[in-house]
C-alpha cells in the first residue's frame, strides 16, 4: 500500500468527456482501485492551494508519501487554470513540487504532448501569441528538467522533440479498462458485413478523406464515424457520405454500445510528425473491448499495433485499405484470430498496469 500525492494543475471540466480529462481521471482511479492512499490536488488554484496546504502540513508531521504523480496540463503550468487564477496565486505548482522534491519524495510528471511545436495542430493564430507560449512551455521544459525524477511520455519517439533536455524518460502509453463483454466470442463468416467503428477528431490533423472514399465504394462494410458535433459541421461538406456509413456525436458511456457492435477499429490516419511519436487514448480502448486494429505505417500507433500484432498496420492509401478490408471478408477468422491475441495483450495494457510501472519505477530513484 503506497502513500501517493496526485497532481493535476487544472480543473478537468466534462470529466471523462473532455479529451484532456479520460487520462488524468482513469490513472487517479487506478491508483485508488489498486487500494493505495491517494491525496489529491486538482481543481482551480483556490482549491489546490487548500490541498497544497493540507499536505505540506502532513509531510512536516512526518507522514511518508512515495512518491507525487502528476500530469502536465495543455497549456503551460503558470497559467493551467487560467491567468486570473494565476494573477491571484502565483505559481502553486511549481512550488509545490519543488518542496515535495527538497523533501526527497520521487517527483513524476507525464508530459501529455508537445502540440504547441505544431502550429497547423493549435487553434492560436497570432503569431506573438505563439512566441510567448512556446517560451513559456520551454520553461515548463526547464523546471523539469531541474526538480522532475522521472517524466513520462506517450511514446520515446517524443524525446528527439525535447531539444537538449537530458531526462529520465520513460514510456508510458494510455491503458484500458475491463469491460463486462471480454469473454463474448463473435464468429464470423464470409457472409457476415464487418462493421468498421472509427472515434476521434475530425478537423484540424484528421484527414480522414480516404477512409470514407473507400468505404462508400464497398459492399458488406459499415462504417460508425463517432466525433464532435461541431467538429463535423464543419467538415462535412469535404466528404463523400453513403448508406453503409453513419456519423453519430457520442462519448463516455453512450460508447459502450457502439464498442459492442463494431467488429474494428480504425487508427486510419494520415501520418505526420506529431503521429510519429502520440499514442491516442481510442487506440487502448479499442483493445480493451477486444477491436483489431487498422492503422497507418509510420506512425507511432502503427507500430504498436505491428509490434503486439493487436491488428493490421498499413500504407495511408485507399488501394491498401481496400484491398486489406477485402481479405477480411474473404477470411473473417483473421480476425478472430487478432481477437484472441488481444485477450492477452490488453491484460498488460489497463489503466492499472500503467500505476503498477509507476510504482516498480520509482523504485530505483
Amino acid at each position: 500500500m503506497a502513500n501517493i500525492v496526485y497532481h493535476i494543475p487544472w480543473k478537468i471540466k466534462g470529466g471523462r468527456k473532455s479529451a484532456t480529462g479520460v487520462r488524468p481521471l482513469e490513472m487517479l482511479q487506478a491508483f485508488i482501485d489498486l487500494g493505495h492512499c491517494v491525496d489529491v490536488v486538482m481543481g482551480d488554484s483556490k482549491t489546490r492551494r487548500k490541498s497544497l496546504i493540507e499536505i505540506k502540513k502532513k509531510i512536516i508531521l512526518g507522514v511518508q508519501y512515495d512518491l507525487v504523480y502528476s500530469e502536465s496540463s495543455v497549456a503551460p503550468t503558470f497559467i493551467a487554470s487560467g491567468w486570473k487564477d494565476y494573477v491571484r496565486y502565483g505559481s502553486i505548482d511549481f512550488a509545490f513540487l519543488k518542496f515535495c522534491r527538497k523533501k526527497h519524495i520521487p517527483l513524476t510528471l507525464f508530459y501529455r504532448d508537445i502540440y504547441w511545436k505544431y502550429p497547423s495542430h493549435t487553434s492560436d493564430s497570432y503569431l506573438l501569441k505563439q512566441i510567448i507560449m512556446q517560451a513559456a512551455y520551454r520553461l515548463d521544459l526547464l523546471w523539469y528538467k531541474r526538480w522532475v525524477n522521472i517524466l513520462y511520455l506517450p511514446s520515446l519517439k517524443m524525446t528527439k522533440l525535447l531539444g537538449n533536455f537530458n531526462f529520465k524518460a520513460i514510456q508510458l502509453p494510455p491503458g484500458g479498462k475491463i469491460n463486462k463483454n471480454d469473454d463474448i466470442d463473435r464468429p464470423k463468416d464470409s457472409d457476415s458485413p464487418i462493421r468498421l467503428f472509427y472515434v476521434g477528431g475530425a478537423t484540424g490533423g484528421y484527414k480522414l478523406h480516404k477512409l470514407f472514399s473507400v468505404i462508400s465504394e464497398m459492399d458488406n462494410i459499415s462504417l460508425t464515424f463517432c466525433t464532435r458535433e461541431d467538429e463535423w459541421i464543419r467538415v462535412r461538406d469535404e466528404y463523400t457520405m453513403s448508406e453503409n456509413i453513419s456519423v453519430i456525436h457520442k462519448s463516455g458511456k453512450e460508447l459502450e454500445v457502439e464498442y459492442n457492435k463494431c467488429d474494428l477499429g480504425l487508427m486510419f490516419l494520415e501520418s505526420d510528425e506529431y503521429r510519429t511519436f502520440s499514442m491516442p487514448v481510442k487506440m487502448f480502448e479499442y483493445v480493451s473491448y477486444l477491436k483489431p486494429i487498422i492503422a497507418t505505417a509510420n506512425t507511432a500507433a502503427g507500430e504498436w499495433v505491428e509490434a503486439n500484432k493487436a491488428g493490421w498496420t498499413i500504407p495511408y492509401a485507399e488501394e491498401n485499405l481496400k484491398s486489406l478490408l477485402e481479405n477480411l471478408k474473404k477470411n473473417p477468422l483473421k480476425i478472430e484470430h487478432i481477437r484472441n491475441n488481444l485477450k492477452i495483450l490488453k491484460k498488460d495494457n489497463l489503466w492499472t498496469s500503467r500505476v503498477e510501472q509507476i510504482l516498480e519505477d520509482v523504485k530505483s530513484c
